[in-house]
């Protein structure tokens, strides 16, 4: 009984324990690093402050407390650099040469004739004369800057390939491979014959480079004979010259496709690309000088068997008269008499632009045999390049644009020559 009453004790003393000990654990809370619980020491002291209060735990909504992971707590904002934007290495910029420009436009000049059945290319320079002969290259510079900024190449042809033994007319031509081999013969007229004679070899190459021919320096025909190409792919002969017209004369197929490039500047060779074929061509004409004259033209009318006169009065005043007179091919001048197909009145007036003369022309139908009385006015204007030829008694009417037209007829050409009949 006694052994009972000592089991019994020393069981309640040890539930009593256990008891104890888990009524003091629940009131404590995990401590800190710095041995801080809630906010107060081990021993239930506030700090040395004494101002600090315990810190709240908030509890989410499933009431357990919520523990903030310092892993994801927001860092305070960083003043952003200003940006700056990081400059470009500088490239050292070279400029081309002229040797380089001249390769440029030469490369780019050859590939224009690509695809077409253009052989070679070719351009007027105008006339040469013996105060420049030595220095061509600074001459062609000088009077031909368009052409020469467009196509450097032209300027830069070496002493060695200018080719030609007398003065004259100065054309440039340009193969349309650098692997055409190029040949020139001079040639002369034989009177006896009057056929053109071989006279010597004035140049051959192997390569296609560009070159200057000087040739045509007397009597008005083609003094040189250039072959280009060879059997293999192409074969090229052409006379260089100018047309009647103040044109390069350009070898043609037999469909009149062009077998050449012109890259004439007509406008900077002035007259003297008709030198050859009208003699003394001045481009000093003023309007005194057309007052008070008279001048017959001839149109042909395409492809039909009639041709007419036109007669161009230049009245002092600026007042204008125009006749037409039509006529019939193989009829006799003595079966015609002057009775007028078509009259025009109007104004004439002449300008000056870079050296050159322009005559403006306005008419209105006001008789002739087609003049129909109240018909609606039939109006004509034209504007023309004028040069005055075979010294004074000659005009040559150029338009620069479109086909020479004179009242109610259309020419197939760019070119009307007029003949002096008064004044």
């Amino acid at each position: 009984m006694k052994n009972k009453n000592i089991l019994l004790r020393a069981l309640l003393t040890g539930m009593l324990c256990i008891t104890s000990l888990t009524i003091f654990t629940g009131c404590i809370d995990k401590q800190d690093g710095d041995g801080m619980v809630n906010g107060r020491t081990a021993d239930g002291e506030l700090p040395e402050n004494g101002d600090a209060e315990p810190v709240p735990i908030k509890a989410n909504k499933a009431g357990k407390p919520e523990i903030k992971d310092s892993s994801t707590t927001e860092k305070p904002e960083q003043p952003e650099e200003p940006e700056t934007t990081p400059k470009p290495e500088k490239k050292e910029e070279t400029e081309e040469t002229e040797e380089q420009k001249a390769e440029k436009s030469l490369e780019a000049f050859r590939q224009s004739m690509e695809g077409t059945l253009q052989n070679f290319g070719v351009a007027f320079l105008g006339e040469v004369d013996e105060s420049y002969v030595d220095r061509i290259p600074e001459w062609i510079e000088e009077n031909f800057p368009d052409l020469s900024e467009e196509y450097p190449f032209v300027k830069m042809i070496p002493e060695e390939r200018i080719i030609g033994n007398e003065i004259g007319q100065l054309f440039c031509v340009v193969p349309r491979s650098g692997d055409d081999p190029v040949e020139i013969i001079e040639q002369r007229m034989n009177f006896e014959t009057f056929e053109m004679d071989e006279v010597g070899q004035l140049y051959s190459s192997e390569t296609g480079e560009p070159y200057l021919v000087m040739c045509n320096g007397v009597g008005g025909y083609a003094t040189a004979m250039i072959s280009m190409g060879t059997e293999a792919g192409y074969q090229a002969d052409w006379y260089p010259m100018m047309d009647m017209l103040g044109r390069v004369a350009v070898p043609v197929t037999e469909s009149d496709e062009p077998q050449a490039k012109d890259f004439t500047d007509y406008a900077a060779c002035g007259a003297s690309r008709f030198g050859g074929w009208y003699g003394d061509v001045s481009m000093e004409l003023k309007e005194k000088n057309l007052a008070d004259t008279s001048w017959e033209l001839q149109i042909a009318m395409g492809s039909t068997d009639s041709y007419g006169n036109y007669f161009l009065e230049f009245r002092k005043g600026g007042k204008l008269h125009i006749s037409w007179c039509e006529r019939e091919y193989g009829v006799d001048e003595e079966d015609y008499d002057d009775t007028e197909t078509e009259a025009y009145e109007g104004t004439w007036s002449c300008s000056q632009e870079k050296g050159r003369t322009y005559l403006t022309m306005e008419a209105t139908r006001t008789g002739g045999e087609w003049y129909q009385k109240g018909e609606d006015p039939v109006t004509w204007s034209e504007t023309f390049c004028v040069y005055s030829v075979y010294s004074g008694s000659g005009l040559l009417l150029e338009n620069e644009t479109e086909n020479a037209s004179m009242p109610s007829n259309q020419n197939d050409t760019q070119l009307l020559e007029a003949i002096r009949t008064y004044g």
